[in-house]
């Protein structure tokens, strides 16, 4: 089976050649997820007690997922979804499973978390932000993810506290800024409350959660009309 292309660009670059949806569901969560690759680190449960969501984003110079790929095959660090400019989603950690995205394996932090990477080059060469497509995808995940996990849809910036937030108001000592300046909460949650109330049933969230509510194209420069605050 081909990989399932989003409009606007390339999927994400795997090492199986395999989509989400040519692989057994059961290495996958989130229905709208595009590819699965397993990380090399990560630390296997039964279950846990899921209960804030983390937002991170690459910072380096990338403009695709390719190196956070290879990187969380070869390395210690890992993420259980990263999402790439174009959109696409590929899990890396099943949900149930700690992920290394945050301190230390062992950390209270990533015991409690899920964490997802952006593809976003944040530097001093690169000031990217988020694409409106990679706001729409992610937005549609954590809604999944807030539904599955009964996480509070709002962004909290307390370390440990139920909600949404983001690496540096986490752990500000591993942060280093991260998700950085480019990072919009205000556009952010707005699509994750907007795909939080768009569907009436839980149900039907997991049937819609594939497709794009926002219908917006892919273009570095594009300025979001909906900006809440």
């Amino acid at each position: 089976m081909q990989p399932n292309r989003r409009r606007g660009g390339a999927p994400f670059p795997h090492r199986d050649d395999r989509s989400a949806r040519s692989v057994d569901h059961d290495h996958i969560d989130f229905p709208g997820t595009d590819f699965w690759e397993r990380a090399r680190t990560f630390e296997p449960r039964s279950e846990r007690d899921v209960r804030f969501v983390v937002v991170h984003i690459t910072g380096g110079s990338a403009h695709h997922g390719g190196p956070t790929g290879n990187h969380s095959r070869s390395s210690a660090a890992s993420t259980h979804y990263v999402v790439n400019r174009e959109g696409s989603i590929t899990q890396m950690v099943r949900e149930k499973d700690i992920a290394n995205h945050i301190d230390n394996l062992h950390s209270v932090s990533n015991a409690h978390s899920i964490g997802i990477e952006h593809v976003t080059a944040w530097n001093g060469a690169h000031h990217l932000a988020p694409t409106l497509a990679q706001y729409a995808a992610s937005s549609r995940l954590v809604a999944w993810l807030c539904k599955s996990h009964s996480i509070p849809a709002e962004h909290r910036p307390q370390h440990g506290s139920p909600g949404i937030r983001g690496h540096q108001e986490e752990q500000p000592q591993t942060g280093r800024g991260c998700p950085g300046p480019g990072w919009n909460w205000g556009t952010y949650m707005g699509r994750v409350r907007l795909a939080m109330g768009s569907q009436a049933t839980f149900e039907d969230t997991i049937m819609s959660l594939a497709r794009d509510p926002f219908g917006q194209r892919v273009d570095d420069r594009d300025v979001d009309p909906f900006d809440p605050v």
